[in-house]
C-alpha cells in the first residue's frame, strides 16, 4: 500500500515510514515538515502531461454526462484500470466509457454534446488560464465516437454506445440488419459461440463491427443493476458490479496478473500497434494508481487489496452467483480513495446520516466491506435484572461448542445456536443499557439510536490494510518474547502464558514492540480516521471560537490478546460495560491467521446481532469498530491454531472543549465529559494524545502534520492494560 505520513514530533522529525521493495519514488510531494515520495509506476505510451489531459477531458466529460442524465459506465481499458489499479492503465493510450442508450438517450447527447464541451473548455481555460478546446468527433472509427483535446494530438476518449437487447433473435435481427465493414466476415452463429453462453437480456454495441471486435464485451442485466462506482485517479466513474466476472469475460482470467506490453515507434498510431503485443507479469508497484500530477488523492489502494476484491467478489455470501453488489465501494461511501476505504453492508440502512468517505462506490459494496449474514435476529427481551444470569465464560463457550457439536469453521448463527446464546446475551444487554444511561445526555430508547453520539459517520465496521513491512508490529511482538510464529505459541516450551509474555513486563525489552506499536497508531490509524473524518465533514462546526486543533486521544499501550488451542476468550459484552467512553472507537489487528472459532466476533450496528466473524488470513489487515456499543464475543478456540491480536482505542476531541462540549449540535466530537472513564479516572498513563491542526493548510495526504501533544515517549503500560500486566 502507498507510503503513509510519518510523525512529526514537537521539536523533532521523523521520516515517512519506508514501503519496502518499492522502486525509487518519481515524484514527491513537499508538505508539511517532510516530504513524501510519491511511488507509481510510469505511463508507457503517453507522457506525464497527456495523462493529466485525458484526467481533465474524461473529467469534463463525466459532469456533461451527468448533467445530461445520460447513463454511462467505462468499458475496456478503462474499466479494467479503474478495477486493477484504480487509476488510467499505465500502458493505456486512451479512455473508454460506454453511453447505455434506451433508444433516445444517444439522440439527446449527440445534440448536446458540441455546445457543452465547448463550454467546459472555456470554464477550464478562464479557471486554469489554459487555452484548450474540446472536439467531438462522429465516429471517425465505425464502431464509436471520438473525443480530443486540442492539447496533444496523441490522446483521446473513445465513446461506445451500447443498446439493450431482450433476445438472442432480436439481437441476429440487429446484426443481419446492419451493414459489415470489409474484412469483418464472420456470421452470427460464430459471434454468438464466441460471447460464451450470455443471459438475455443484455447491452451490448449498437454496431456490428463492435460487436464483431468484441463480442464478449456485454453486459448482462444484474451486472448493471446497480452499477457500482470506482475510483479512477482524482476521478470517480460508474461500472459493472459483477467487475470480476465481466473483466475475466472480456479479457481472460489472466488480467488482473498480467498486462499486455505493446510495441509502437513514434510515427505508428497506438490503435494499430497491438498486434505485436507481449503480456508480462505485473510487479507490485504497477498495481499502484497513476494520479493526476496536480490533483493527487491519497490512495491505499495496493496488489493485497485488489487480491481483498476479487476474494469477496468470488465469496460474497449475501449475492449468489453473477448477482449484483447491493452496497458500496466509491461515491458516497468511501471517496477517491476507494475501491478504498473498509465498510459495513449498507451504512445508509445503518446510519442516519449522509454516507460521505473514504473510497465509496455508489449503490455498491465497499473494496473492503464486509459481508453482513441475512439471519434475522431472534426477538428478544431486556432482562430486569442481573440474579440468576450467567456470568462464566468458560460456560458461554462451552454451551457454544455443545451445540455446535466442536465444530471449528464455519459458524452458522440458526434459531438453535441464537437459542443457546440467549442468556448471555439478555446479560450483555442489560449491561449495555445500564451504562448508556450513566451517560449524562439524553439517551434514545432504541440502542440502534445515534442520538448524543460523538462521530456516528466514523462508527461502521471497516476493513483496511496496512504494510506489514513499514509496521512490523507481529515481529516485534515475537522477537519481544522470543518465538519465532506466533500461531504456534500452543507448541511453544514454555506453556504458562503469562511467564512466556513476561519480557512485556519490562521496559527496555518491550521498547522496540511499544515504539512500533506507537509510530503505527500515530503515522497509520490517525491519519485513517482523520481522512474519513475530514471527507465526512466530521470537523465542521458554527462556532466561532472552535479551536482548528483536533485530539486524538489514543490507548498508549495495547492489549494483547492470545488465544491458544482450547482456550476461551470473552463472552458477549460492550466496551461501555467495561468503562470506557461511549467516544472510543476500536481497532482490532490479528497478528495472526484469523478463522472460525480462534477469531473475534461482533455486529456491525448496535442491536442488529448479525454475528460475524473478524477474520483474516495474512498480516496486514485491521479492522475498525464501534466496540464501545457493539457487543461482541469470542469462542473455545476448536483450531489448530492461536490466535494473537492487538485491540486498542482512539477518541476525538477539539483542543479547546472549554469553548465547545457536546451541547453544541453542530459539534460531532466529544467533550471531555464524554471522554472521562474509568481508566482515564485512574490516572494517567493508560491514554496518550496526538494533534492535527486542520486550520494549518490543506491536507494532501492524510496526517502530514501529526504531531504528539506531549512529545515524544512511551508511557509505562499498568494493570489496566490487562493481560499481562495483571496481578
Amino acid at each position: 500500500m502507498p507510503p503513509v505520513a510519518g510523525v512529526h514530533v514537537m521539536g523533532m522529525q521523523s521520516a515517512s515510514p519506508r514501503r519496502y521493495g518499492a522502486k525509487p519514488a518519481m515524484t514527491e510531494i513537499s508538505k508539511g515538515p517532510t516530504q513524501y515520495p510519491v511511488v507509481e509506476p510510469e505511463p508507457l505510451l503517453l507522457s506525464r502531461h497527456e495523462v493529466d489531459e485525458l484526467y481533465d477531458m474524461m473529467g469534463d466529460l463525466l459532469l456533461i454526462l451527468r448533467e445530461l442524465q445520460i447513463p454511462h459506465i467505462v468499458v475496456g481499458g478503462s474499466l479494467l484500470g479503474a478495477v486493477r489499479s484504480q487509476s488510467f492503465l499505465f500502458n493505456d493510450e486512451d479512455m473508454d466509457i460506454a453511453i447505455l442508450d434506451d433508444g433516445k438517450s444517444y439522440d439527446r447527447l449527440q445534440s448536446h454534446l458540441p455546445a457543452l464541451l465547448a463550454n467546459a473548455a472555456r470554464k477550464r481555460n478562464h479557471r486554469e488560464n489554459t487555452a484548450v478546446q474540446y472536439n467531438y468527433e462522429y465516429r471517425p472509427r465505425v464502431d464509436c465516437d471520438r473525443i480530443r483535446s486540442s492539447r496533444s494530438n496523441n490522446i483521446w476518449i473513445d465513446m461506445f454506445v451500447m443498446r439493450k437487447f431482450d433476445s438472442k433473435d432480436k439481437l441476429e435481427t440487429f446484426w443481419m440488419g446492419n451493414d459489415l465493414q470489409e474484412g469483418l466476415i464472420l456470421d452470427f452463429d460464430t459471434i454468438f459461440d464466441a460471447m460464451e453462453g450470455p443471459s438475455f437480456p443484455l447491452y451490448h454495441y449498437d454496431n456490428r463491427e463492435a460487436i464483431e471486435r468484441r463480442p464478449r464485451q456485454y453486459f448482462e442485466r444484474n451486472e448493471l443493476n446497480p452499477v457500482e462506482t470506482f475510483s479512477f485517479g482524482p476521478l470517480k466513474v460508474p461500472g459493472p458490479s459483477c467487475a470480476k466476472k465481466t473483466l475475466e469475460r472480456f479479457y481472460g482470467s489472466d488480467c488482473f496478473t498480467h498486462f499486455t506490453r505493446i510495441h509502437r515507434s513514434h510515427d505508428t498510431p497506438a490503435e494499430h500497434s497491438w498486434e505485436d503485443a507481449t503480456k508480462v507479469l505485473l510487479t507490485d508497484d504497477e498495481y499502484l494508481p497513476i494520479q493526476h500530477s496536480q490533483k493527487r488523492k491519497h490512495s491505499f489502494h495496493s496488489r493485497n487489496a485488489l487480491e481483498l476484491y476479487l476474494m469477496q467478489q468470488d465469496n460474497d455470501p449475501d449475492k449468489p452467483e453473477a448477482t449484483i453488489r447491493d452496497s458500496p465501494p466509491t461515491d458516497d461511501e468511501f471517496s477517491p480513495v476507494c475501491v478504498s476505504d473498509l465498510m459495513s453492508r449498507r451504512e445508509s440502512e445503518i446510519m442516519p446520516v449522509k454516507e460521505e468517505g473514504l473510497g465509496s462506490m455508489r449503490k455498491s459494496r465497499s473494496l473492503f466491506s464486509l459481508s453482513v449474514p441475512s439471519t434475522p435476529p431472534v426477538r428478544r427481551q431486556l432482562p430486569t435484572t442481573l440474579a440468576e444470569e450467567p456470568n462464566s465464560t468458560a460456560g458461554f463457550a462451552l454451551e457454544i461448542r455443545q451445540e455446535t457439536q466442536g465444530q471449528a469453521d464455519g459458524i452458522i448463527f440458526d434459531k438453535n445456536l441464537r437459542e443457546t446464546m440467549e442468556p448471555y446475551l439478555r446479560k450483555a444487554r442489560l449491561k449495555r443499557e445500564q451504562s448508556r444511561h450513566q451517560i449524562d445526555f439524553h439517551v434514545h430508547e432504541s440502542i440502534a439510536s445515534s442520538v448524543g453520539v460523538p462521530y456516528t459517520a466514523l462508527r461502521s465496521e471497516r476493513r483496511f490494510l496496512y504494510d506489514e513491512h513499514t509496521y512490523p508490529i507481529h515481529q516485534a511482538l515475537a522477537e519481544t518474547i522470543g518465538v519465532k510464529d506466533l500461531q504456534l505459541l500452543h507448541e511453544h516450551e514454555i506453556q504458562d502464558k503469562r511467564l512466556l509474555f513476561a519480557p512485556l513486563l519490562d521496559k527496555y525489552r518491550r521498547f522496540r514492540f511499544h515504539e512500533c506499536y506507537d509510530n503505527f497508531v500515530t503515522s497509520f490509524c490517525i491519519p485513517l480516521i482523520h481522512e474519513i473524518a475530514m471527507q465526512k465533514n466530521v470537523f465542521y462546526t458554527t462556532s466561532p471560537r472552535a479551536s482548528s486543533k483536533i485530539v486524538y486521544r489514543y490507548q498508549a499501550f495495547p492489549c494483547v490478546r492470545v488465544v491458544r488451542p482450547g482456550e476461551v476468550s470473552m463472552e458477549p459484552h460492550c466496551d461501555t460495560a467495561l468503562g470506557h467512553s461511549i467516544g472510543y472507537l476500536n481497532f482490532h489487528i490479528p497478528l495472526t491467521p484469523t478463522y472460525g472459532t480462534n477469531a473475534l466476533y461482533t455486529e456491525s450496528h448496535p442491536g442488529r446481532e448479525d454475528w460475524h466473524p473478524m477474520t483474516s488470513k495474512a498480516l496486514g489487515l485491521g479492522y475498525l469498530f464501534d466496540g464501545a456499543r457493539c457487543l461482541h464475543f469470542g469462542l473455545e478456540n476448536m483450531t489448530e491454531h492461536t490466535r494473537v491480536s492487538l485491540g486498542f482505542r482512539i477518541a476525538i476531541y477539539r483542543d479547546d472543549q472549554h469553548h465547545v462540549d457536546n451541547s453544541e449540535a453542530d459539534d460531532y466530537l466529544c467533550s471531555k465529559h464524554i471522554l472521562e472513564d474509568d481508566f482515564s479516572k485512574a490516572g494517567p498513563g493508560y491514554y496518550e494524545e496526538a494533534v492535527i491542526d486542520i486550520g494549518a493548510g490543506p491536507f494532501s495526504i492524510p496526517g502530514s502534520n501529526v504531531a504528539k501533544k506531549h512529545g515524544y515517549r512511551l508511557l509505562n503500560p499498568d494493570e489496566r492494560v490487562g493481560f499481562p500486566f495483571q496481578k
